[in-house]
């Protein structure tokens, strides 16, 4: 797991230096999540519910904001036989099953309980295969990729023998190429700065390991 970290002058395995304005010295800033930390997954689900109007709450664009009331405190991470993939313009009132994103569920409905075990700072560019493959990276006889002349390598989530799931991803050569790759895509790197991947920044990240705890995180010892 990989955070975008904005540095300021410090060895890459430390705690940043903090600099004012003007580059004088100001202390050590540091890294927000530390060892020993616990976070906890949010999950892709299920929850029965309505929508109702946010009262006088507009979008840019001037529209009415509509928000999810639970009707049930059941929860799903399987999808029910019938649910609704979001709110139903035409009967937004009537209670029903909706399949709701990982970031709208609450702390209590946690089932995985991650225990952060190291951090590191470092720079992008300078992850290893064996880091790429922790964070995913699989290797594919058959490339679905754009890029055919480099195929093996890709972040693509989907069974190796499976269809293509993401339409950004490709398939490189290495496993770390392909990660950086992915994380590149994800930020819109390509459309900023080119196709040539050594024309894309190399940011400064927090490279976080943990062991995973198959348990809400309120109910994980300390």
């Amino acid at each position: 797991m990989r955070k975008n970290i904005r540095p300021f002058d410090a060895d890459p395995y430390h705690s940043f230096e903090r600099r004012s304005v003007y580059g004088n010295y100001a202390g050590e800033l540091d890294i927000k999540i530390k060892r020993g930390d616990r976070l906890y997954v949010c999950e892709e689900h299920y929850r029965y519910g309505h929508w109702e109007t946010a009262e006088a709450a507009r979008t840019k664009q001037g529209r009415q904001k509509w928000h999810f009331v639970e009707d049930s405190p059941e929860i799903h991470f399987e999808a029910p036989e019938v649910f609704r993939k979001g709110r139903h313009h035409h009967d937004p009132a009537t209670p029903a099953w909706h399949k709701r994103l990982g970031r709208f569920m609450f702390r209590k409905h946690s089932r995985l309980t991650l225990v952060i075990t190291d951090v590191r700072v470092m720079r992008m560019q300078d992850i290893t295969d064996a880091d790429a493959i922790a964070e995913g990276a699989t290797y594919r006889l058959e490339c679905r990729g754009d890029a055919l002349e480099d195929i093996g390598w890709s972040m693509d989530w989907g069974p190796v023998d499976s269809g293509k799931v993401l339409d950004i991803d490709h398939c490189l050569s290495t496993a770390g190429g392909a990660f950086l790759n992915y994380f590149h895509t994800l930020n819109k790197f390509p459309k900023k700065y080119g196709d040539d991947p050594s024309m894309w920044p190399n940011p400064w990240v927090a490279a976080y390991t943990f062991r995973v705890i198959k348990s809400n995180i309120d109910r994980v010892s300390s």
